[in-house]
């Protein structure tokens, strides 16, 4: 059916019809392709975090241009991201957000008046299974240091500030020696370089600080992970740690196998159980759950909105519960 919906689409496209010919001529002839590139020079480069810059250049690479991305922009329609969409079905999380950037590249398109629709507009989103996060047991814990420290030193050290501050992943990897006070152990984040968008201070423990004073000793650079040096030469970041994460999540045992088709035979690959951003709910669970009150929980963590934080608030039940039983404990040892 996938394929006569395309090729019922490439006669039309083929034809001479009239109003296909105005919305070419109107938009100059465009492709989607060229429509993304624009977005994402224009806008979000520009607008956006460099993880969610990331996360697009993915979906257009992978999914988005190798379907859809020869279309003309005024040809574009929605059974064509219904294809799209369906040809995703076995990840439902990543086809719709396939579907959304389709449909964002085109709100923009309209903004632009490079076309007129949003062939994205009405196609239905999968229903999403909901996803508990991942938290890591002291067992875990122990494992994944011992898989950090047989890695190597540099992601090693990313990954351990990542489990001990609890912040995101671009937030330790893109953060410059200037704004860690080691003296006063806080680590000042101004508010571009933040989710939130305003400026945090948050302290330091002494584990991290151990870390931090262990990189500083052999820094060459004015970030804690420097990346390879840009085009005019300037120092730059390192922009992820992903691949290093499987292989420390595999020797860990936080990795689980499955199977992909190759050319001529199967091939075994693994997958992390659990995501980067898992360690930041770890650190939040870990705290909740040891007496540490939502609202000093929020200002570690730096969200700005309560509710973010009150997905912890279970664990703060069970806390207030192991203090009860602990008063209980007590009186019934002394009228005994």
């Amino acid at each position: 059916a996938r394929g006569k919906a395309y090729e019922l689409r490439s006669a039309a496209r083929a034809s001479n019809d009239p109003q296909r010919v105005a919305r070419e001529t109107a938009s100059g002839g465009m492709t989607l392709e060229q429509l993304a590139a624009k977005f994402m020079d224009v806008h979000a480069t520009v607008n956006l975090r460099p993880g969610t810059v990331r996360g697009y250049r993915e979906m257009l690479r992978d999914h988005i241009l190798p379907s859809i991305g020869s279309l003309p922009v005024s040809d574009v329609g929605q059974i064509d991201v219904e294809l799209l969409k369906g040809a995703l079905k076995e990840t439902p999380y990543r086809a719709n957000r396939c579907v959304a950037l389709v449909g964002a590249i085109f709100n923009k398109g309209i903004d632009w008046e490079l076309c007129e629709k949003n062939p994205a507009e009405r196609v239905k989103h999968f229903d999403e299974a909901g996803r508990e996060d991942f938290w890591l047991t002291e067992d875990q814990y122990k494992k994944l240091d011992a898989a950090i420290t047989f890695y190597g030193r540099e992601c090693g050290e990313a990954l351990r500030l990542l489990i001990l501050t609890g912040a995101r992943e671009m937030e330790v990897l893109a953060a410059p020696w200037s704004q860690f006070d080691l003296e006063h152990a806080v680590w000042t984040r101004p508010s571009h370089s933040t989710k939130e968008k305003k400026t945090e201070r948050v302290p330091l423990n002494t584990a991290t600080l151990a870390v931090l004073r262990r990189m500083k000793k052999v820094a060459i650079s004015p970030y804690l992970f420097p990346g390879k040096p840009g085009k005019d030469g300037k120092s730059t970041h390192r922009k992820t740690i992903r691949k290093p994460w499987m292989q420390i999540c595999k020797a860990a045992g936080l990795a689980e196998e499955y199977e992909v088709q190759g050319k001529k035979r199967t091939l075994k690959r693994w997958r992390p159980i659990m995501r980067l951003h898992d360690l930041r709910h770890s650190f939040a669970s870990w705290l909740v759950s040891d007496g540490v009150s939502l609202k000093r929980g929020r200002a570690l963590l730096g969200h700005s909105r309560e509710a973010t934080t009150n997905r912890y608030a279970h664990l703060a039940d069970k806390s207030l519960q192991t203090a009860t039983n602990r008063f209980g404990d007590m009186i019934t040892r002394l009228v005994q």
